[in-house]
Order: structure tokens, then C-alpha cells, then sequence
């Protein structure tokens, strides 16, 4: 669980769960701050990408993040315990994704930033099943005990809690919860253009992007951007069966497929001579160091809309699965996308 325990006390802990959410922190810290950042990681990012973090802590994550395990007591001392080993001094400045199972317990009741997972992650928020599904849970007579075992923050995501006092968000976003929120916008590209050239290189540096993967990646004008619907949502033969239509409609010689962080398929052995990328990184970076491409397709991938220059977007969306649209909702279609059929 522990990869790093420091001593010293740290001014700011960051709670991060996915690339995308890390890179968003970096761009938001300045240089000094980065050093003085303690961070807590879960499986969401990879164990090469946390081994370059300077400090750090690693977290298991849950088949089930919502339910008690069996042995409540030992359930109970997990979250306890790992506390302690988040080396935060007094008037430590708190910054988290605040959906990870490790968030509340970290938390306690200090107050922080919320990281965004996605653009305009809180009126996405909205139009989701998963919404309703908290606000449920958080009816039953169980949640003031799972409050207790957990933390203060449980079942509150998003930045939909109290102790959530802003969120950094990379679009300005205008979600009826986050009305009395600070509102941080910090545009990434913008971001990366007054960041030095120390800041950039230490950010490809925690990535391990290089010069040649840039080249690489520019030699195909299509890229796909896949999503984790196995294991979030669906099975991994239809998963399997979603993408290799997909892929089939483009010459292969023409496309790259970057795999979501979480997506684990080996995409190579299902359609063979295909290019994958492999490397897990934010795709948002990829557009910040210049990668450029003609098309961009995607089932729902975020992803489609962070680019800095006019691109074709074929969108599938959550429509072609019943049981995507039905956990998901609806995803509505990007800015200039076309809506494609299977």
C-alpha cells in the first residue's frame, strides 16, 4: 500500500485518482508547490507514472466502493489507519477528486479543492444516473454509519459537499451546485503556455513523454480515444465487440488508438496490425505538446473536446448499448461532432 513515508510535514495533500486529474493539479501548482505536495494515489494512475512522484503515498482501490466489506471492523481500521501515514501539517491545504474511496477518510473534516475529472465534469454530473443514486444512498438509515466508518465527505462527489470550498475546473461551469463555490478556471493550454520550461519538462518527466513519442503519434491522422465501458458498465466481449466494429470502419494504416487509463483490452491481438499507443497518459497533454491529428473518434470520450484547433469528431455515443445509455444517460454530442451508427 505505502510506497513513500516522509517525516516532514507537507503544505499541501493532493488526492488524485486518474491521469487527467493529476495533470490538472500540476498545471495549477506552481513550481515550488509541486516539491511541497504530498500525494495520495490509487490504481487510477499507473505504477510507473506515482514512482516519479517525489512523495507520495499509494492506496488500494475497491471491487466496490459503496458497500462494507465483510469484516467491518477490519473496513473501518483501513481508513483509520491511513491517515497517518498522510504527513500533513496543521494548516495543510487540501486538494482531491473527491469520488475516491480513500477521499473521505483523508479528508476527516478539513475543507478543500476539488480536482475535476473531465471538462465541465459538474453539469455532466447532473444528467447522470449516479447522481440520483447518492442522493438515495444517502437517504437510507445506513449512511450516518457508514458516515461514521468512512468519513465526513462520503457519498458527496464532484464538489457537491459542504466542505468543498472551490473546484479548478479547465471550462467555466455553471452547475446549480457549485453556485457558492469558488470557481478556479484555469484553461490548460493556457496554463502550459505560462508555464517555464522546468515545469514543462517535470511534468513530461512524471508522464514519460518523450520527443520520439510526439513523432510517433503524428504519423497516423485518426485517433481513437476508447472509454472503460468493461468493467464500469459492460462485459469485456461486448466491449470487445463495440470497439473492433469501431476500428473496422477506418483503414488501419491511418489510425492510433490511445486506450482510456483504465481501459486494460489489448487492442493489438483484437485487431491485428492496428497501432496502439500504450503509454497512460491525460490525451490532453498529447494535445498541449503539439500532437496533431485530423480526426478524433470516440464512443464518449471526454477527450474530444479539449482540442486547441478545429478537428473532425466522429461520436458513437452511449446510445449503441442499452446498458451504457441506461447507467450513463445520455451523453450529449460535442460542439461540430457527427453522431455515427453501427
Amino acid at each position: 500500500m505505502i510506497d513513500i513515508m516522509k517525516k516532514i510535514k507537507y503544505s499541501r495533500i493532493a488526492i488524485v485518482g486518474s491521469v487527467y486529474g493529476l495533470l490538472v493539479y500540476l498545471l495549477y501548482c506552481k513550481e515550488r508547490e509541486i516539491d511541497e505536495t504530498f500525494f495520495v494515489v490509487d490504481t487510477g494512475i499507473p505504477n510507473d507514472i506515482a514512482g516519479r512522484l517525489n512523495h507520495k503515498i499509494r492506496v488500494s482501490d475497491f471491487e466496490n466502493r459503496y458497500s462494507f466489506l465483510k469484516n467491518h471492523g477490519l473496513d473501518w481500521l483501513f481508513y483509520r489507519i491511513i491517515r497517518f501515514y498522510v504527513p500533513a501539517n496543521k494548516n495543510a491545504e487540501y486538494y482531491s477528486q473527491d469520488h475516491l474511496p480513500s477521499s473521505p477518510a483523508i479528508l476527516g473534516k478539513n475543507c478543500y479543492i476539488h480536482i475535476e475529472d473531465s471538462p465541465k465534469h459538474p453539469s455532466h454530473f447532473l444528467t447522470t444516473p449516479r447522481l440520483r443514486k447518492l442522493e438515495e444512498m444517502r437517504k437510507k438509515k445506513t449512511y450516518f454509519i457508514r458516515k461514521f466508518l468512512y468519513g465526513a465527505t462520503y457519498l458527496w462527489e464532484n464538489g457537491s459537499g459542504t466542505q468543498c470550498k472551490g473546484l479548478i475546473m479547465s471550462e467555466f461551469d455553471d452547475a446549480y451546485y457549485i453556485h457558492d463555490k469558488k470557481k478556479i478556471v484555469m484553461g490548460l493550454q493556457e496554463a502550459w503556455k505560462n508555464a517555464s520550461e522546468n515545469k514543462k519538462n517535470e511534468i513530461l518527466a512524471i508522464f514519460g513523454i518523450t520527443e520520439n513519442d510526439k513523432l510517433e503519434l503524428m504519423k497516423r491522422p485518426y485517433i481513437v480515444f476508447t472509454n472503460p465501458l468493461y468493467p464500469d458498465y459492460i462485459s469485456l466481449e461486448d466491449h470487445k465487440c463495440i470497439y473492433r466494429n469501431i476500428i473496422n470502419k477506418y483503414p488501419n494504416d491511418k489510425i492510433v488508438i490511445k486506450p482510456h487509463p483504465r481501459d486494460r483490452v489489448d487492442y493489438e491481438s483484437l485487431i491485428p496490425g492496428v497501432c496502439v499507443f500504450k503509454k497512460i497518459v491525460p490525451s490532453q497533454l498529447l494535445d498541449l505538446i503539439g500532437v496533431k491529428f485530423n480526426k478524433a473518434i470516440t464512443v464518449c470520450s471526454s477527450a474530444v473536446k479539449s482540442f486547441s484547433y478545429p478537428i473532425e469528431i466522429d461520436w458513437y455515443g452511449t446510445g449503441i448499448h442499452h446498458d451504457l445509455e441506461m447507467q450513463m444517460g445520455q451523453t450529449p454530442l460535442p460542439d461540430n461532432a457527427k453522431l455515427c451508427i453501427l
